[in-house]
């Protein structure tokens, strides 16, 4: 446990050095990617806009992708390229090359600009994301990290993936469902969903101001 905390430290201290410096190596001056994400498979739709530097790590990438699109970095997480995963700590090269250790910048120039990002292995969360643009503008007293728009709330952890999401809204909606008191009542111990849950609310707002606590 000890190595893996060190690890995440320097991790995250790579990606800060990343997005201060970017490819330049000059402050200020770095490459932004602007980033949709599309959660599959799921009615109403979840979706963001976010902007990240293109020198960040794929760690980094799923950090922020955590907050932006609601989750709570729970589980474990892959990136697919085309075939090529990238995984937070493979055990050996069947399990796909260290998240960590290559950036976004180089897997889009290797693999192309759409890819996959898994969630919850479990519960089965695919989500499709593709550069919008290489090379997005930002004033230089940006954050490195923004979401810049979206829609839809992000389902709650470990609901049972989109089917299991699908019955939690079918329950929560329908007075008669058989369910309907329970879902009520796991959804009311949830203080980061509950006691009230919108499929279709989202506040890009929220989300920044978590981003900006998150890169502290």
């Amino acid at each position: 446990m000890a190595g893996r905390a060190e690890r995440a430290k320097g991790a995250a201290n790579v990606a800060a050095k990343g997005a201060a410096r970017g490819d330049s190596g000059q402050d200020g001056n770095f490459t932004n990617y602007l980033l949709k994400i599309e959660l599959r498979d799921v009615a109403p739709a979840v979706a963001r806009l976010m902007v990240v530097p293109a020198d960040s790590s794929l760690w980094f990438v799923h950090k922020m992708v955590q907050v932006v699109v609601g989750w709570h970095d729970k589980h474990q997480y892959g990136f697919d390229f085309g075939g090529t995963r990238y995984v937070d700590d493979p055990e050996g090269p069947n399990d796909g090359l260290p998240a960590l250790r290559h950036t976004l910048r180089k897997a889009v120039e290797r693999h192309g600009t759409s890819f996959a990002y898994m969630y919850d292995f479990g519960d089965g969360w695919e989500h499709r994301v593709t550069v919008l643009d290489p090379d997005y503008p930002r004033p230089v007293a940006a954050l490195p990290v923004e979401c810049l728009d979206g829609c839809g709330a992000c389902p709650p952890e470990d609901v049972g993936g989109p089917m299991g999401y699908l019955e939690f809204l079918h329950a929560i909606t329908d007075r008669n469902h058989p369910e309907h008191q329970e879902m009520k009542g796991w959804l009311a111990s949830l203080p980061d969903y509950g006691p009230r849950f919108d499929p279709t609310k989202f506040d890009p707002r929220k989300v920044n101001r978590r981003l900006a606590q998150a890169m502290r």
